[in-house]
């Protein structure tokens, strides 16, 4: 029998440890982390319930120090209140809120004051170039009901509503950016109903992706769908895309892969247009989130090739091609062996 060195023996113990608490080693794998800072714990625990409901896994705290870990979770939201009950996101926390996004994380924000009036006085200096909104006024008192938006990020908020009874004291009015600084697209995609200025952005940069609310969400109500539905588009059609292996408005020849397993870059995808398009050619890991997008713009009729460089530096497992255009998709799987 082969004998163990105590350092072997003591990395067993750790395993069979980790196995039985349910720690798990490799780091990205927990799906949300919930920071809660809002005295009224409004939207948290039920946030956390909601999102455990749905099958994710993740951690809720109201530990501030989370702010410095934030690498290990797949989409964060930050809970802050509404007045006079608020928190507030402070330029240490921010630039590590920028970080995250930086390296192709998703956030979720919100609060009343942190779009307008928390920048002016000592809290996240760049919030809004990095969630996408544009802040207008310190806002009013009189939020709800609520009304969902026609938007290509969340398309299924369209014609949906909801009463409102969470805290409604001075809450920031914010619109989508229409030019954001750091490009992407924006979207306004939660209005009130009767005062018509806008209580939720959605934003697609590219390598993040963010959502604004300056209501609290578990102060949303009965409406045409539950509150927990939101919550479930949110996370499922914004924060992790959708990448079934299929196509839509286009044909399956438009788009070739030289290789489908994959154990060292380049692979080359070579597109066929039959006619001018505006296109995005994107890559997502099995979970559907972005891992890097190879090209996106306006293209003429012919052969395109592409030479994807970053999968062999991607560790192994399935990885997702969709190329997409305003009516359809076409997604192509490989298979990275390291």
């Amino acid at each position: 029998m082969t004998k163990l060195s105590l350092a072997g023996m003591i990395f067993l113990l750790l395993v069979a440890a980790g196995t039985a608490t349910g720690f798990q080693a490799s780091e990205g794998e927990m799906d949300y982390l919930i920071i809660d800072v809002d005295p009224d714990t409004v939207t948290g625990p039920w946030l956390n319930a909601t999102l455990e409901g749905l099958g994710y896994t993740g951690t809720y705290t109201r530990d501030t120090t989370y702010f410095w870990n934030l690498v290990d979770y797949r989409t964060v939201w930050v809970l802050l209140g509404v007045s006079p009950n608020t928190s507030m996101i402070s330029p240490s926390q921010g630039s590590k809120l920028e970080s995250y996004l930086s390296s192709g994380g998703n956030l979720y924000v919100e609060g009343g004051d942190v779009f307008f009036w928390d920048p002016g006085h000592g809290g996240w200096q760049k919030i809004n170039e990095y969630m996408g909104t544009v802040a207008q006024d310190d806002g009013t008192s009189d939020l709800g009901p609520v009304r969902g938006l026609e938007n290509p990020l969340i398309p299924q908020l369209v014609g949906q509503s909801w009463d409102y009874e969470g805290g409604n004291d001075w809450i920031d009015h914010i619109e989508a950016d229409p030019t954001p600084a750091y490009g992407g697209e924006a979207y306004d995609v939660l209005q009130d109903a009767d005062q018509y200025y806008y209580t939720g952005v959605a934003y697609s940069q590219g390598t993040w992706r963010t959502f604004a609310s300056t209501g609290q969400l578990g102060g949303y109500r009965a409406g045409t769908v539950p509150p927990e539905t939101l919550v479930s588009w949110i996370i499922s059609r914004l924060f992790f895309v959708e990448v079934n292996e299929g196509q839509g408005a286009l044909s399956d020849e438009q788009m070739t892969v030289t290789k489908s397993i994959v154990r060292r870059g380049p692979i080359q995808i070579r597109l066929a247009l039959d006619m001018p398009l505006e296109i995005e050619l994107s890559v997502f890991d099995a979970k559907g989130s972005l891992v890097d997008r190879v090209a996106r713009g306006y293209f003429g009729p012919g052969f395109h090739v592409f030479n994807w460089e970053k999968i062999g530096k991607l560790p192994s497992g399935v990885y997702y091609l969709r190329l997409s255009r305003g009516d359809g998709s076409l997604t192509r799987k490989v298979l990275k062996i390291n």
